[in-house]
């Protein structure tokens, strides 16, 4: 990655920690890291596995980096930023990989904007597998959206799209590998259901949750754990309402008819 000053976190989360990670294997220096984490536990993880800076203090951040990646949740948003929105200016580079905020709105929160690029990356980057929509903002530059491509590959594949399209790839990459992960874990625990003596795993209990863009939450229970299955793929009730038991290897089989 092309030297860029300090860049910051603004949000100590998985996908803050999926993005150093990232950026220390491609060799950016960690001394030239800092995160802004209002958890006392999570800063020490975060400095002792990866020797970067931390600070509770998103002034001081902003103030001492020249690019802040914002990774908080949309939700938190005007709690993150009300403290610091005054050390932002037209020298310092946003990235936002908030999903649902627009640039035109985050601007707004400041007197003298900076530039921001918009972001949405998947979970698949906490394992350097994710896939990035970007998009930059009105005042945002070529040397920008270049910086930002570079810290996004360091996870994975990007792709520069228009504003008005992330709001599908929020949908689609975002949240589409949640409901896909627990589509395989519904199968997974059907057949266990199925077969509970030879497939050495227990079902997992019922889960609730969301797939949340660039999140990775679940997208609900699994079919198996609420004891229905689809078309058949793993519930353990029939149509009728009786229950229904896999047949035991040493059951006889009926024969044939001639």
């Amino acid at each position: 990655m092309r030297s860029v000053g300090k860049i910051g976190f603004i949000g100590g989360g998985n996908m803050a920690e999926a993005l150093v990670k990232g950026l220390l294997k491609g060799t950016f220096p960690a001394r030239d890291i800092v995160v802004s984490e209002l958890s006392d536990a999570r800063r020490q993880v975060l400095r002792g596995r990866y020797g970067v800076g931390v600070t509770f203090d998103n002034r001081d951040l902003v103030e001492t980096c020249s690019v802040v990646v914002l990774a908080v949740k949309p939700q938190n948003l005007d709690e993150a930023l009300e403290d610091c929105a005054g050390q932002f200016n037209g020298d310092k580079l946003l990235i936002s990989v908030l999903a649902g905020v627009s640039t035109e709105r985050l601007a707004a929160f400041f007197e003298n904007p900076p530039r921001v690029v918009r972001s949405m990356p998947n979970t698949p980057a906490l394992v350097g597998e994710g896939a990035t929509g970007l998009s930059p903002g009105r005042t945002a530059t070529a040397d920008d959206l270049m910086t930002a491509r570079h810290l996004f590959e360091t996870v994975g594949t990007v792709q520069v799209v228009r504003e008005l399209q992330l709001d599908a790839v929020t949908g689609l990459s975002g949240s589409g590998p949640a409901y896909v992960f627990t589509i395989i874990e519904a199968l997974a625990d059907g057949g266990v259901v199925a077969c509970p003596h030879g497939a050495g795993r227990t079902p997992r209990a019922p889960r609730r949750g969301k797939a949340g863009g660039g999140g990775g939450g679940r997208a609900g229970e699994s079919g198996a754990a609420r004891g229905r299955g689809a078309g058949g793929g793993g519930g353990d009730d029939g149509a009728d309402g009786r229950r229904m038991t896999a047949p035991r290897a040493d059951a006889p089989r009926p024969r044939p008819r001639a």
